[in-house]
């Protein structure tokens, strides 16, 4: 079998057409690695920053001032009494005994059954209604509170003693030792038991849901002050479930408890010119709101630049590498319960498939479309092609987030919804951004493209008819979508044309005062533009258009900087993420190290290529009409910048690009030798609580 084996690897290796291919497929690699395209995208470093905020070396009165005004804020702070109040609480609450913590669960759930029993007698309505949602889940917590109430723990032993709460710990980045020197308090059950009676007194008028959720708020609240890393990693697990008002609310509590840890120096915030264009981005809008055709353009505005501030959440976590995962895991996560809902809701009409979304005629075996819970199939076609790339990512990668086999299994769910959705502009979106998920992964990666080319014939008698159709009808005027874009796209550019440089202002309201002036006979009642690129044109005008394309040129010329580095087999790096190999070389084999860069890469590529893969689709329609995807957006860029500074963190001496022979072994003295003192600080950094 090994001389067969041997037979066929020396009969590929020496085929002058596999030989002939393969230096084809090297020679574009490297022409596009080392062309115009890689001369333009790559070369950025974190040195690179804004004119306007040099760091003075030297130390003025003035700064003195501040510098000890900032010391009395923050003593201030440290002492007030309502920060003393609520770490008085919260240590109250860890000191409690899990027996109390039950009660209290017990007495609110029985008490509000009673209660809500006694509502629908008092009101004359049928004993069937009570089988609802609210007493469902008051149920639940009447079952789950029992074995609480006989437990002899504390809180904080039950957490660090737990499975579940060593893995709680563990994910929101506590030790163990945190909770030495506790006291045992126990707390009071009378206390909880009337606790748990005033609090169900309120179900009478409010859902208990409500109640239940106002409690998680608060636990939630004091996380993100302590840590405003789990603000970051619950907009990318909340986003497609919460309100957009609720979502805005979150994001300007996680920025303000963030700017806070930077003014107490509990946190590293180093401004970059990739910074200052989102800035700039952020006051042209507002100039949209106030500057406008219309009066109710600055709510739009204030909106839209609430959701931007959650970039610099992101994109400012590399010195904790584990925080961007987080993001990266709870936004496939959430993406995928989101989809197993929208196939359900589509097959099981539990929730809404429309047909309002298609041409019936032309489409008669398309029975409705996906809209899961953002109410427009386009719309969650944008949310899915903005994930699924992130998910693959972790197919090819190393081990750095889900499982092989959990990525697999998430892809295919958000795959299947994807299609469900029937959206012809985020399946051409998603195959773009593939195929350059596939040009990073692999140097030879072009070889799958010309096999792919090459098996379209066949592939296409194994499409189901209503796939086939759909894809086909791509640019046929006969279908009434296709033909409402394209007079639509013809009616922007008119509006474009006489608002060029000052634009029309932001918001729905704006369009509708000027769109009716230049609609075509058939679309007069079009929301938008169809277009992101032209929507932003005629909203902030040629400057805000300007302003974001340099954006998008900045966080790409990021990304590509760092994989083409790693792309680079003789980049020294200087850790290995933890990524184990059978190699016994030591902490520099080969092995390991490619690994590891294999790792870096397809983490910064899967957000990367849901960046490519949104901006496509923006070419069809406007992404960010809906602004749960808008605050998406943001903070898929945020992902990509911070994954990509955090990747060139591990490489050696980044800007005179140490390298090494691939053959020379390295001893890890002598790799500390040749780091620069910023790296090492760098590497030494710890961010304090």
């Amino acid at each position: 079998m090994n001389n067969k084996t041997n037979f066929f690897t020396r009969l590929v290796q020496n085929s002058i057409i596999l030989s002939m291919l393969d230096r084809f497929t090297t020679f574009l690699r490297n022409l596009i690695k080392n062309g115009f395209f890689g001369f333009i995208f790559t070369g950025y470093t974190d040195d690179q920053k804004s004119l306007l905020f040099k760091e003075r070396k030297s130390k003025s009165k003035i700064i003195l001032f501040f510098s000890d005004l900032r010391h009395v804020i923050c003593e201030l702070i440290e002492h007030s009494f309502i920060i003393n109040s609520v770490k008085k609480f919260f240590r109250s609450l860890l000191e409690c005994r899990l027996k109390v913590i039950g009660i209290f669960l017990l007495s609110f759930g029985i008490y509000s059954s009673v209660i809500m029993i006694i509502k629908n007698i008092v009101n004359n309505r049928p004993l069937e209604n009570i089988l609802k949602l609210d007493f469902i889940i008051l149920i639940i917590l009447i079952i789950a509170s029992l074995p609480i109430a006989f437990s002899k723990k504390t809180l904080h032993e039950a957490l660090t003693s737990s499975y579940v709460g060593i893995k709680l710990l563990s994910f929101f980045e506590y030790e163990e030792d945190v909770f030495y020197g506790y006291k045992i308090n126990g707390g009071h059950t009378l206390i909880a038991m009337i606790t748990g009676f005033v609090l169900s007194v309120l179900t009478f008028w409010v859902s208990p849901i409500y109640i239940i959720g106002g409690l998680v708020v608060i636990v939630s609240l004091y996380m993100i002050l302590i840590k405003p890393e789990i603000g970051a990693v619950l907009l990318f697990v909340l986003m497609p479930w919460l309100p957009t008002m609720v979502l805005t609310a979150l994001v300007i509590y996680s920025v303000l408890c963030f700017a806070l840890k930077i003014f107490r120096r509990k946190r590293i915030f180093k401004f970059d010119i990739i910074d200052v264009s989102v800035i700039g981005f952020m006051i042209l809008t507002l100039f949209g709101g106030l500057i406008s055709l219309s009066s109710e353009s600055l709510k739009p505005a204030l909106l839209m630049t609430c959701l931007m501030m959650s970039y610099f959440l992101v994109a400012h976590l590399p010195n904790n590498r584990k925080w961007i995962i987080k993001c990266s895991v709870g936004a496939v996560l959430s993406a995928t319960v989101n989809s197993i809902y929208g196939i359900a809701a589509y097959y099981l009409g539990i929730g809404y498939s429309s047909k309002a979304w298609i041409d019936s005629e032309m489409f008669d075996n398309i029975a409705g479309r996906a809209v899961s819970t953002l109410e427009n199939p386009n719309m969650l076609g944008e949310y899915l092609i903005i994930i699924l790339p992130i998910a693959i990512a972790m197919i090819f990668g190393k081990g750095e987030g889900l499982r092989r086999l959990y990525a697999l299994i998430c892809s295919a769910i958000i795959g299947v919804c994807l299609i469900l959705t029937w959206s012809r502009g985020a399946w051409l979106a998603l195959v773009v951004a593939l195929i350059i998920l596939i040009l990073i992964w692999h140097r030879r990666s072009i070889w799958l493209l010309f096999a792919g080319i090459l098996s379209l014939p066949v592939a296409v008698t194994f499409l189901p008819q209503s796939i086939l159709s759909r894809i086909t009808s791509i640019g046929n005027m006969a279908d009434s979508s296709t033909s409402y874009r394209v007079y639509t796209w013809q009616a922007a550019v008119n509006m474009i044309k006489n608002n060029l440089f000052t634009g029309i202002g932001i918001g729905e309201n704006a369009w509708r005062r000027v769109y009716p002036l230049y609609s075509y006979m058939g679309v007069e009642a079009a929301p938008h533009s169809h277009n992101l690129f032209f929507q932003i044109t005629l909203e902030l005008g040629l400057f805000g258009l300007i302003v974001f394309l340099i954006f998008l040129f900045l966080v790409m010329k990021s990304a590509f900087s760092e994989l083409r580095l790693l792309s680079d087999e003789n980049v020294l790096l200087k850790g290995d993420l933890g990524i184990e190999s059978n190699s016994d070389h030591g902490y520099n084999s080969n092995r390991i190290t490619k690994l590891t860069k294999l790792q870096l890469k397809m983490s910064t590529a899967g957000p990367l290529c849901g960046l490519f893969a949104v901006l496509i689709q923006g070419l069809t329609d406007y992404s960010w009409y809906n602004y749960r995807l808008f605050l998406m957006f943001w903070l898929i860029c945020g992902l990509v910048v911070a994954y990509s500074k955090s990747g060139r963190m591990y490489i050696v001496n980044e800007n005179n690009a140490v390298r090494y022979d691939a053959d020379t072994s390295y001893d890890s003295d002598i790799i500390i030798e040749k780091k620069k003192k910023s790296d090492i600080d760098k590497e030494k950094l710890t961010v304090v609580q």
